[in-house]
């Protein structure tokens, strides 16, 4: 039988590791490194979109995110998609893109992925998961209300029940768009030519409340295109 003596300072030494191990913990949590201080709201983590972001999301898009390999080992970044307002909170996110792998560049872990599709969701958030604290996430400091247009040349690369529609001019770029039955689009008496010489299709586009006339190519004229 062990003498009571012996018991406590078993006792007192297991307490000790255990507060040690704690403020080891505690030191190495993410978000009370010294980046967070200095970087209020991102950490030093670095997000870039290509195309950049500006009032909307252009999909596809390829998001880098750059994590400071001062924060701890980052294991999964996740850009998604949550509901905005009030009496929402039942309704979950939509997740752009998930990234699991990693390389190293410099003093960060570097995350790439490809955004292909808009959720039904406008809003943005990106957070970094790091090991050891994976129900923890930490807010890469990208997030809030944010348009999504998902960009194509054809239809085949829209969602079902999407067309690829363009605006006027042989520049303009096509996007996705819901096409909505109105003649104020589909009659147009004069028609339209495209910049290939050929008859492109005229259909009206529901866009953020707004409806717009759309083509299903790009086109530089009204009318019908000039015979040979």
């Amino acid at each position: 039988m062990e003498s009571p003596k012996l018991t406590c300072v078993a006792g007192l030494l297991i307490l000790l590791l255990s507060l040690a191990s704690t403020a080891t913990a505690q030191q190495n949590d993410p978000w009370k490194s010294k980046l967070c201080k200095e970087h209020v709201g991102s950490c030093g983590i670095v997000v870039t979109f290509n195309p950049p972001l500006g009032d909307v999301l252009l999909v596809p898009n390829e998001v880098t995110v750059d994590v400071p390999l001062e924060l701890g080992t980052a294991s999964r970044v996740v850009v998604s998609s949550y509901p905005l307002g009030t009496g929402m909170e039942d309704v979950p996110s939509e997740g752009f893109v998930a990234m699991d792998r990693s390389h190293k560049v410099g003093n960060y872990a570097r995350f790439i992925g490809q955004i292909r599709e808009c959720t039904g969701q406008d809003s943005l958030i990106v957070d970094v998961y790091f090991k050891g604290f994976e129900n923890r996430p930490m807010s890469a400091g990208v997030g809030g209300a944010l348009g999504c247009e998902q960009r194509c040349t054809t239809d085949a690369q829209c969602p079902s029940g999407q067309r690829c529609g363009f605006t006027a001019g042989c520049e303009s770029k096509g996007k996705c768009v819901f096409p909505e039955h109105s003649q104020a689009c589909s009659d147009t008496p004069s028609g339209r030519c495209g910049c290939d010489g050929r008859p492109v299709d005229i259909f009206c586009g529901a866009t953020e409340g707004n409806m717009n006339e759309y083509t299903s190519a790009p086109a530089n004229s009204l009318g019908p295109c000039a015979r040979p």
